[in-house]
């Protein structure tokens, strides 16, 4: 989708997805795992969290702030219990 013609709604639909999805679950994931004594989130960023690519901008976008917000949460050190790596996943063949 190129920016110059992605409608609003398209682009809300990724973000909610993709970026949206992340934050929900991190914000309900770790008081569990707090609980529970610690553990890990692992969030899936894709190859186009570190890089770009002009027909799919809006998935571009929410997979950097995947990366972004993982980075951010970190740095904060919130959570010490909790590890939250980010890792760019590269092509898989099935």
């Amino acid at each position: 989708m190129r920016v110059d013609l992605a409608g609003s709604w398209r682009w809300g639909a990724e973000i909610d997805l993709n970026l949206s999805g992340v934050f929900y679950g991190r914000k309900y994931q770790v008081p569990a795992i707090l609980a529970s004594g610690g553990g890990a989130i692992v969030n899936n960023a894709s190859n186009l969290g570190v890089a770009g690519m002009g027909s799919v901008s809006a998935y571009v976008a929410a997979k950097h702030g995947v990366v972004g917000l993982t980075k951010a949460v970190d740095r904060r050190r919130l959570h010490h219990a909790v590890r939250q790596p980010s890792r760019p996943k590269g092509h898989s063949f099935n």
